[in-house]
């Protein structure tokens, strides 16, 4: 999203003045960087069969363990979202051209972040940069929007409710480590006394969520809908 709001101001320059087109570029292909690392398949956060973002642990000797705590760690890829509106990539058409190839030299990463390019515009020819793709997108919005997991009555929860019957557990060296549902107080002061990640709402986060949905909206219009609240059913492909 950094890399996203950089890119934005810089094209904003480029369009005046030409020397900005490098720093525009620049901040592209970091994003296209911090994208191959989040997706890559086996090394990656993305949980196939979760439908879900996780952390990883990296272990000294190599190996990775996700930590599939359902936090708004998993959300958090929504809000990489931007809608390109046309006349952005008309003032600035050698931006455009750095993009298609390099997306194109990583035939692999287009498989696992938003289609792009001139044969995926959207509503009123708008293009898109985005993390998620539109399968992800559906697998994660459909534990976001369940009011058994992120979606409480006053916003989006940053742990899901999931884990009031299914605290997190995790052994290292015959030591425990939990993580508990806590809408409140924190039953520890471990964290300062609150319990921040592990349930109350973050207002900033809702807004930069609400947000991503929003540039999702600018691009797919009425073509892309979802139940809400969702009434969570095992993922299943062919639905």
């Amino acid at each position: 999203m950094y890399c996203q709001n950089m890119l934005d101001m810089a094209a904003e320059l480029a369009a005046h003045d030409l020397v900005y087109d490098d720093l525009a570029a620049k901040y592209l292909d970091h994003f296209i960087w911090i994208a191959t690392a989040l997706n890559h398949v086996g090394t990656g956060l993305w949980d196939e069969e979760d439908g879900f973002y996780y952390d990883m642990l990296r272990l000294p000797d190599g190996n990775s363990v996700p930590l599939k705590v359902r936090s708004v760690v998993g959300l958090l890829p929504l809000c990489a979202t931007a809608a390109v509106e046309k006349y952005k990539r008309e003032r600035v058409p050698r931006l455009a051209e750095h993009a298609q190839r390099r997306l194109q030299q990583k035939p692999e990463l287009m498989d696992s972040i938003h289609p792009t390019g001139p044969a995926h515009y959207g509503v009123a020819e708008r293009g898109i940069l985005a993390l998620v793709k539109p399968e992800r997108l559906r697998r994660i919005l459909a534990r976001m929007l369940d009011e058994n997991e992120f979606l409480s009555p006053y916003g989006v929860r940053s742990l899901s409710r999931f884990h009031v019957e299914h605290p997190y557990r995790f052994y290292v060296h015959g030591q425990e480590y939990r993580v508990d549902y806590l809408p409140a107080e924190s039953d520890s002061g471990m964290f300062g006394g609150n319990s921040n990640w592990r349930g109350p709402i973050w207002f900033p986060i809702n807004a930069l969520l609400i947000n991503g949905l929003m540039q999702f909206d600018l691009y797919y219009g009425d073509n892309f809908r979802v139940e809400c609240p969702h009434w969570f059913w095992p993922y299943d492909e062919s639905l």
